[in-house]
């Protein structure tokens, strides 16, 4: 049965959803406080997190009123992060919340003071646009809240700091403040029962807590190897505590992008080579006296929510430097192949989608014109492939040098995020068609039912596809292929939910429902009970480290397209 007969809301019902509730004039959110050991029995200590908001939900940071559980007001400090910069189209927001009126604050730094006789979480509620009575005079120093990391993930030699209380938020919150476009919350579709449980079982194996005595072949080296880095390792983590609410999501993922942050070149830092080519870029990857970089590995989507989250000013000081690795390799603002000669889908994502990350926090008016130019450019190459061939939704090249024109049904879908955010940060109207015709390409193109003898019984992308001709495979095998099955289907269900063809839409929404299926026959076959935890291997393998993080980045927004928006308000939610 198609999932979507099953879903509250159709696909294709994005560019007409139903007219939402009237917002809650005093909306309010529940905040567990989380403390480390060290502040329990220490008396009152300072309390600091970030607190992302919804747009147009709050104009005024003198409007912000912290309680505690009997309803008394607590004593805070409240300071904006930084502005909505426009408020993002309607079909990308949670059902409740409205593209009219001001955009208002995008985040808030709060500060109080607390007492933690004991270790158990405390509850808080947030009242936004309530009249806050009782302030704290000075801010502190977010960095001083925090405390050195020593356990776990990581040793004190790493010199990793966390807060040292956790402020963990609901995940409906999480979801409608944007912080990764159309978020949906774990366990709320069936649909995607085995994908929720996988996000979270094998996420254990890539912070290597999968076994009490793990054998060290198995350990997941993110130390000195760049490999476990790629699509973002700290921003999948995020997702995961955004679709979750969970501790060890958020404190990993904060974690992980402190541990990121000290791996970015800064400027000077190669000396042998020009500065352009030597700052934002990543460390593991790339020695410093390589002259040519690969900015693959530079991204500022985990940089940004990292502040949103904590108010740390330290993501600020390399939001610039990114942007400027991706720059100076990648020629997002020039026409392929008119232009430039190379391309991948993977490389010009993460050059869109550094500058609309860097806007998004500081405005820079710059930014947003230059990630213009860079859709200009997509744009002109997805409706003028070249060797005068017709346009096919695709973003066609010679991959890996393939005399063959082709495309990277995979890579696609990096892309495909990075002009969903451009659509949601600049709302630059021709994203969406773009995003159909990729979808359909995918299933024009790369998605096939294997024949070979012995291939897994399932629907699975092609690792690199032909773009003419009889649809065919360039690279890959169907145990291969299979892997990408989760990530492709984050295309196709984008194409469902902006398509108006009701044909189209489920066409495209079958396409997901039966990718899905393959996750979850390529879950089942990676998790191996025999002789765990005796073995000291992982139960739930990850073979390479890197594909957890193709799996779960982005893929979360399926719930959105298949099962509907997130509803706000939300009265306290816990």
């Amino acid at each position: 049965m198609s999932l979507i007969l099953v879903a509250c809301q159709e696909p294709g019902s994005a560019g007409t959803p139903p007219p939402p509730p009237p917002a809650a004039a005093v909306p309010r959110v529940n905040v567990t406080l989380v403390p480390q050991a060290e502040v329990v029995g220490r008396g009152a200590v300072t309390v600091s997190f970030g607190l992302p908001l919804p747009p147009g939900l709050l104009l005024d940071p003198g409007r912000v009123a912290m309680r505690d559980a009997s309803g008394q007001e607590i004593p805070a400090h409240v300071r904006s992060l930084g502005l909505w910069r426009s408020l993002p189209p309607e079909a990308l927001l949670c059902a409740g919340l409205r593209a009219t009126g001001d955009p208002g604050i995008r985040s808030v730094l709060v500060q109080l003071s607390h007492t933690f006789v004991n270790g158990d979480p405390v509850l808080i509620t947030v009242e936004l646009n309530a009249a806050r009575t009782l302030d704290v005079g000075e801010e502190v120093p977010v960095r001083d809240t925090w405390r050195l990391v020593n356990e776990g993930t990581y040793t004190s030699n790493y010199q990793l700091y966390e807060p040292s209380v956790y402020a963990l938020l609901p995940p409906t919150w999480l979801a409608c403040s944007s912080l990764t476009t159309l978020a949906t919350v774990a366990g709320e579709h069936d649909f995607l029962e085995v994908f929720d449980q996988g996000q979270v079982n094998f996420f254990q194996t890539v912070i290597n807590d999968f076994n009490s005595q793990p054998d060290p072949e198995w350990l997941v080296d993110f130390y000195t190897d760049n490999e476990p880095w790629l699509y973002d390792r700290a921003q999948v983590f995020y997702n995961g505590y955004i679709r979750t609410g969970r501790l060890d999501f958020l404190r990993e993922a904060h974690r992980a992008a402190q541990h990121y942050m000290s791996l970015l070149y800064g400027s000077g830092d190669c000396p042998s080579v020009p500065d352009e080519w030597c700052r934002g870029f990543f460390s593991l990857k790339n020695p410093p006296d390589l002259y040519y970089k690969d900015s693959k590995y530079s991204y500022n989507e985990s940089l940004a929510t990292l502040y949103w989250l904590s108010g740390d000013p330290e993501p600020l000081a390399h939001l610039a430097d990114v942007t400027s690795a991706t720059r100076t390799e990648v020629p997002l603002t020039e026409r392929f192949p008119d232009e430039v000669s190379w391309f991948t889908e993977r490389h010009w994502a993460n050059a869109l989608l550094a500058p609309v990350m860097e806007y998004e926090v500081t405005g820079d008016a710059a930014l947003a014109d230059y990630a213009g130019q860079g859709i200009d450019a997509l744009y002109y190459m997805q409706n003028h492939p070249l060797e005068g061939n017709p346009p096919n939704g695709c973003f066609n090249s010679h991959v890996e040098d393939s005399p063959q024109v082709s495309f990277s049904p995979w890579m696609s879908s990096l892309l495909a995020h990075a002009l969903l955010r451009a659509y949601h940060t600049l709302g630059d109207e021709r994203i969406p068609g773009m995003l159909i015709a990729l979808g359909q390409c995918e299933v024009d193109r790369a998605i096939y039912f294997p024949t070979e003898s012995g291939a897994p019984p399932y629907w699975m992308p092609r690792y690199i596809a032909t773009s003419y001709g009889p649809p065919a495979s360039l690279d890959g095998d169907p145990w291969s292929d299979l892997e990408h099955a989760i990530d492709v289907a984050y295309v196709t269900a984008l194409g469902a939910y902006f398509s108006s063809d009701p044909a189209q839409v489920g066409t495209l929404a079958t396409a997901t429902t039966r990718l899905l299926e393959t996750h979850a026959y390529n879950l089942d076959y990676w998790t191996r009970p025999e002789g765990w935890p005796e073995n000291g291997r992982p139960l739930y393998r990850v073979n390479p480290p890197r594909k957890y993080s193709w799996w779960y980045k982005n893929s979360g927004a399926i719930g959105w397209v298949l099962g509907g928006a997130a509803q706000f308000p939300v009265a306290a939610a816990r």
